[in-house]
């Protein structure tokens, strides 16, 4: 027997979701650190960055995504593609958390050449997703729908060492002390209220 998927097998890994907090993170003045450092230190740089992410997922019940280029995203509200709970609330408290050890880590990771603590940009955002898989080739798990865009621009628009998060993620986590950036003009999206979370100490 074939140990090869066929299309109609792969078409029923598809699912909609009608609430997962997306997180992604940037290393911020990644451009800067590439441009000054040989490949193989920028290889062994966020290898080592990102392998610390991976370990917090373990602890936070957050599921990694993929990593692109600097930017590493991943999701709670997810376990190997189908929904792991229902409480959206539970899972943003997740993602935040897990924001927060991310900046964390990072700070004990020193960039290249100028010995100085990593610095993170982290945008979460949290609502309706699907999943799938796509391709034939390298075949991988992927997240789609305005839920991964506006999380996108989080991380575009936010500020080092810090999460920005939607009014949905704030709403989520009230507990968290959140500084409110006001209605910022986010692509795609006109004005959106935003708010920013520092972890404490740093």
């Amino acid at each position: 027997m074939s140990g090869k998927l066929t299309w109609k097998q792969l078409r029923t890994l598809a699912h909609s979701h009608d609430g997962v907090c997306v997180m992604f993170a940037e290393v911020s003045q990644f451009s800067e650190i590439a441009k000054t450092v040989k490949p193989s230190a920028l290889i062994f740089f966020l290898n080592e960055v990102f392998q610390s992410f991976d370990y917090l997922c373990e602890q936070y019940s957050v599921y990694k995504i993929e990593t692109v280029g600097e930017c590493y995203v991943a999701a709670a509200g997810l376990a190997s593609g189908e929904a792991q709970s229902d409480n959206t609330s539970a899972d943003a408290s997740d993602i935040v958390a897990f924001g927060k050890a991310l900046i964390e880590a990072s700070r004990k990771v020193m960039k290249p050449v100028v010995n100085r603590p990593t610095s993170m940009r982290v945008g979460v955002h949290s609502g309706p997703i699907m999943s799938g898989i796509v391709g034939t080739k390298n075949l991988r798990f992927c997240l789609f729908g305005d839920t991964m865009n506006t999380a996108a621009r989080m991380v575009q628009t936010g500020v080092p060492d810090a999460i920005q998060a939607s009014y949905v993620v704030a709403d989520l986590v009230p507990s968290e002390k959140w500084q409110a950036r006001g209605n910022l003009q986010i692509k795609g999206k006109g004005k959106m209220k935003t708010y920013v979370l520092h972890p404490k100490g740093i």
